[in-house]
């Protein structure tokens, strides 16, 4: 593979070439037929390479700017500076990690890692990486991009040779963008566009060839250039035999080395244009199958758009009258809340005036001190004439009312001012806040059930909810506070209570503290001797008070 011409690259001995870099003669072609002609010049380039991969050494770096196109027909492959050699120590592998990094991350500077190991080039090794590598950004393998140095091998140099066939077909790098972290990033996420989309008269043979050499795996592309190198050579050779052994009419005066390369030139034009006219002809046949399919589709896509448009139109239809089921809701709920409310206040309003009455009531009759009428004493019979008067019978006494006793105490009904004094205190000692999932409530709530004895008297029971007091509500413990303090001093008050399901008024009675009085009953007067009569009260005489019948005034403590 590697001829006298074919050196592997001295870093002691520079050559000096005269001409253009392959990057500008790609970039100065006004034609594809142009870029076309410089194949030959790419073929040798893959054969340098070819053999310095044969002597050890990968270049790492290779792109259209790096191939100079000498004036008498020479390729020479310049700057080998970040070249890896077989069996050497590698100096740049930590830099050019460091830089396929930063071009990554966007940024245009980082510092050596301080794990890298020094060489004697460590001074200027990171920017001979960093520049080579923003170089040859475009062209680079993206196991290269990725700083995975343990994957790159001859085969990176594959994938650029690729790149720059692909250049050549398409006159354009792989990938274009705005700075190397651009161009990288659509170099990992993706395959470039392929070359014959780009240049569709391109060769077919050259374009499947680019392809291969671009896969994204390594393993997937040529083993080496050497490979690359035959399946150059075979392309050309089916090129000559579609051209009808074009070269077998050449004149043998015209078979001189110097020609050879106009003679190629030739052969690959007129494969040109025989792959152009089947290129034309296939086009002109899938153009016209696709205007057919295209045909089909957008007649099918008229008949679904009609349907989606009827199906738009009933689902609006559908929703407007939902919306108008959904207002009517609202408005007859709106009302029913607003009747709701109106009926609930007209029952407290009911409830408290209720109380009102019964405790208007009570005030009334304590102070009228109503009692039972006692019930008329019968008249005493008169003894016929002749017969024996039979003694009369005394008027049954009336029933006594006694109020509950407490202890050896009589306790009329109520608390008074200093028991509720002290029974008020202990029933905000046991009320506490719930919340709940409309508001807060008050409640009184005691451990195990153990009721206070203050609490008990006013009448609570552990669980009872208090919402209000005569008419203030009871939305938290201050409000409770507040209206038990307006209430002290009254003569008694009502409290509204929730008791499990049930809500309804409690009356609180207050007294003023008065010692109770027990009167002995009266002691019955001796009545007449066994079988005689009671003398009647002479006329005009009123009877005495031992004659009167007993009434509760006698034994009750009430005025």
């Amino acid at each position: 593979m590697c001829s006298a011409s074919d050196e592997a690259p001295d870093a002691s001995v520079t050559k000096l070439v005269r001409g253009k870099t392959l990057g500008e003669a790609i970039a100065q072609a006004e034609s594809v037929q142009e870029r076309l002609a410089l194949l030959p010049s790419f073929v040798a380039l893959c054969r340098s390479v070819a053999c310095a991969h044969e002597k050890g050494m990968v270049h790492r770096s290779l792109h259209p700017g790096k191939v100079l196109l000498g004036e008498f027909g020479e390729t020479v492959v310049l700057d080998w500076a970040i070249a890896k050699t077989r069996g050497h120590e590698d100096p740049y592998a930590a830099d050019i990690e460091q830089a396929a990094e930063a071009m990554r991350l966007g940024e245009e500077r980082r510092p050596a890692r301080e794990d890298a190991r020094p060489t004697a080039s460590r001074e200027d090794a990171r920017p001979t990486a960093s520049r080579e590598l923003e170089q040859a950004a475009a062209y680079m393998a993206p196991e290269m991009a990725l700083g995975q140095m343990e994957k790159v091998d001859a085969r990176s140099d594959v994938y650029a040779l690729g790149a720059i066939l692909y250049g050549i077909l398409t006159g354009r790098a792989p990938y274009v963008g705005e700075g190397a972290h651009d161009v990288i990033a659509k170099l990992i996420a993706d395959k470039p566009e392929p070359a014959l989309e780009v240049e569709p008269v391109a060769p077919e043979a050259m374009a499947a060839i680019c392809e291969r050499a671009m896969r994204r795996e390594p393993t997937a592309r040529y083993a080496s250039c050497k490979q690359l190198v035959e399946e150059l050579e075979k392309a050309a050779a089916m090129a000559s035999a579609a051209a009808g052994g074009m070269s077998a009419a050449v004149p043998n005066r015209m078979q001189k080395p110097l020609l050879g390369g106009a003679v190629a030139v030739i052969v690959i034009v007129l494969c040109l244009g025989v792959s152009l006219f089947l290129r034309v002809v296939q086009q002109r046949d899938e153009a016209l199958l696709a205007g057919a399919a295209a045909q089909r589709e957008r007649a099918a896509a008229e008949t679904e758009r009609e349907q989606v448009a009827r199906t738009l139109e009933e689902t609006e239809k559908a929703l407007r009258q939902a919306q108008e089921d959904i207002d009517h809701t609202r408005v007859t709920l709106s009302q029913t809340q607003k009747a709701l409310e109106a009926a609930e206040d007209a029952r407290e309003e009911a409830e408290d005036q209720l109380a009102d009455a019964r405790e208007a009531r009570e005030e009334t009759e304590k102070a009228l001190g109503l009692t039972e009428p006692p019930a008329p004493a019968p008249e005493p019979a008169v003894a016929e004439a002749g017969s024996e008067a039979s003694p009369p019978e005394r008027p049954p006494k009336p029933e006594q009312t006694i109020p509950a006793q407490v202890g050896t105490n009589l306790r009329p009904p109520g608390l008074t001012r200093a028991e509720l004094a002290k029974a008020l205190p202990e029933l905000l000692a046991t009320v506490k806040i719930v919340p709940t999932e409309d508001k807060a409530i008050v409640m009184v709530s005691v451990a195990q059930g153990d009721v206070p004895e203050g609490v008990r008297r006013l009448g609570f029971k552990d669980g009872d909810v208090i919402t209000r007091v005569n008419r203030d509500p009871v939305d938290s413990i201050d409000q409770l506070t507040e209206a038990l303090h307006r209430v002290k001093d009254d003569s008694g008050f009502t409290v509204r209570v929730t008791r499990g399901d049930q809500s309804t008024w409690m009356r609180i009675n207050v007294r003023e503290a008065r010692p109770p009085v027990v009167k002995e009953p009266p002691q019955e007067a001796p009545g007449p001797p066994e079988g005689e009569a009671a003398p009647l009260p002479e006329a005009g005489q009123e009877a005495g008070p031992e004659d009167a019948p007993e009434t509760e005034e006698a034994v009750t403590s009430q005025p």
